[in-house]
């Protein structure tokens, strides 16, 4: 695959034991009646003068065909005079005919090295050359017709249709749709290879022209006017043939179909939630079930401590009932009482020699507190946590204590001229490998891209990542691939990455003398 032009391995010459196969035995006889069977050497020692012809066995040192053969021929007679074989002889003789056969087949084996030895035909005593031909000698199913052609390239039709092709995606080039759409389903239906010549059409345009005559599509012509078939425009998505096509697939559950470009991939979200601090939990006698999340909806947080913003709360809310500390003058308000007070204002040893160091005053507790200002205070005596998470199903791919890592994009101009390098690293935190996703940014923003797993005068990587260098400016699109929103760039290559990172991880720095680009 990839290679052009035609290569040719020769494993017959001109006159040797393959090349008079070709002759029956009617030939052969004719042959050894005219006393030759050709009047030329062709550069072949087994020839003498033309008329006569030696098994192969090479020649002497004085250029003289050899007298030495296989096993089973003989050169020399019983009086040691020359005995020459040819044609003729060898098929009178039914022993020597065996011999030689033996030696037909070892010399030609030896001569054909790995290549399989295809028998002659026995219709037509020819060797099959045809790939046609070969696959039915082989016993193989063969070529498949130009009715299964016609028919394969409308089922291929119908099913990108039905599933990659989508209206908001039209217009769409016809190349585009015949390479990116019926050529991938043709591999999905699993049939035969696809050959467009090979069918009544020879060419799409024709094929969707016919189909635009049944009003299933809608072509459109190309701005100059001379392809009149150059866009796929519009789909009718009532047509009664392509309605029993798309319920043909929706009934077999055992292939439902590929999905187009970013459909049915997970888009990742991030959950920020909360743990709480076991200095807390022993001051005040927390419930430890609910601390440790024992009775989280997800099954991955059960029993982990990683808490939601409502669980967290509810934790609060639990303590002050059991305890009577909402201020029964006044619902909006709490009582704070001695472990409540320890947990959220109390100092570590280290604050209060601080404190007494610069003599101020101590960390003053309130005895009555807003439920609001309560709130507050509680979230941010939290450990933040958070989890990366698949949507659609709220599949937990990790949980991690701290802030979650964030992919840094960085533009910065190039010495001496005008142009830009973009560099982006962290892809591998959302599961992104970097090599991959440079060259595929390669591919659609048409740019030099390399993948650095040490990058000179750089901030060092984490084992097993590497930052992208990419040429030019590409935050916008860089954005717009990564994140899947079109609002940050309306470059084409920047549509159906399938990426999906959470816009919140990113983080954009642009270096000295790079301005933001205009969207």
């Amino acid at each position: 695959p990839g290679s052009k032009g035609i290569a040719v391995r020769i494993i017959s010459c001109y006159g040797d034991d393959l090349w008079k196969a070709q002759f029956d035995a009617s030939a052969a006889a004719g042959c050894s009646e005219s006393g030759s069977i050709d009047n030329g050497h062709y550069g072949n020692p087994g020839f003498l003068e033309g008329k006569q012809i030696y098994p192969i066995g090479g020649a002497d040192a004085d250029g003289e065909p050899s007298m030495q053969c296989s096993d089973g021929d003989e050169a020399f007679n019983e009086k040691g005079e020359d005995k020459l074989v040819t044609p003729v002889e060898s098929s009178n003789n039914d022993a020597t005919s065996h011999q030689h056969d033996e030696v037909q087949d070892s010399s030609a084996s030896d001569l054909l090295g790995d290549v399989k030895v295809l028998s002659l035909d026995n219709t037509t005593n020819r060797i099959p050359v045809d790939d046609e031909e070969l696959n039915v000698a082989e016993g193989g199913e063969g070529e498949i017709s130009t009715e299964d052609h016609d028919a394969l390239l409308l089922e291929a039709f119908y099913f990108s249709l039905n599933t990659t092709v989508k209206d908001k995606m039209l217009p769409i080039p016809v190349s585009t749709l015949y390479a990116g759409h019926i050529i991938p389903a043709v591999k999905d239906i699993g049939k035969h290879k696809l050959d467009m010549k090979k069918t009544k059409h020879r060419k799409i345009g024709v094929f969707l022209k016919e189909q635009a005559s049944l009003d299933l599509i809608s072509l459109s012509p190309s701005k100059d006017g001379k392809d009149t078939a150059a866009f796929l425009s519009k789909v009718n998505r009532a047509d009664q043939q392509l309605r029993a096509a798309k319920k043909l697939l929706q009934n077999n559950p055992n292939f439902p179909g590929p999905k187009s470009s970013g459909e049915g991939k997970e888009k990742l979200k991030i959950a920020n939630l909360l743990i709480v601090p076991q200095k807390i939990v022993v001051a005040m006698n927390l419930d430890r079930d609910m601390v440790s999340a024992a009775n989280a909806k997800s099954d991955d947080r059960k029993g982990t401590g990683f808490l939601t913003g409502p669980e967290c709360r509810e934790i609060l809310v639990t303590y002050l009932e059991h305890n009577d500390l909402f201020d029964p003058n006044d619902p909006g308000y709490v009582l704070i009482d001695g472990p409540l007070g320890d947990a959220l204002w109390g100092q570590t040893k280290k604050q209060r020699q601080a404190a007494a160091q610069s003599l101020t005053k101590a960390n003053e507790r309130p005895t009555r507190l807003s439920r609001k200002l309560l709130q507050e205070k509680w979230s941010s005596k939290m450990e933040s946590a958070y989890a990366i998470v698949a949507m659609p199903g709220s599949k937990i791919l990790s949980l991690k204590r701290g802030q979650p890592p964030m992919i840094l994009i960085e533009v910065e101009k190039r010495q001496g001229n005008k142009k830009f390098t973009t560099r982006i690293r962290g892809l591998e935190e959302y599961g992104i490998d970097g090599e991959s996703f440079s060259n595929d940014v390669a591919k659609r923003f048409a740019c030099a891209t390399s993948a650095e797993s040490n990058p000179e005068g750089r901030a060092a990587l984490k084992k097993g990542h590497v930052e992208c260098v990419l040429q030019g400016h590409l935050v916008n699109e860089l954005q717009a691939l990564l994140t899947g929103n079109a609002k940050f760039s309306s470059h084409g290559g920047a549509k159906d990455g399938g990426y999906f990172i959470p816009q919140e991880v990113i983080e954009v720095k642009l270096r000295k003398g790079v301005s933001k680009k205009k969207v």
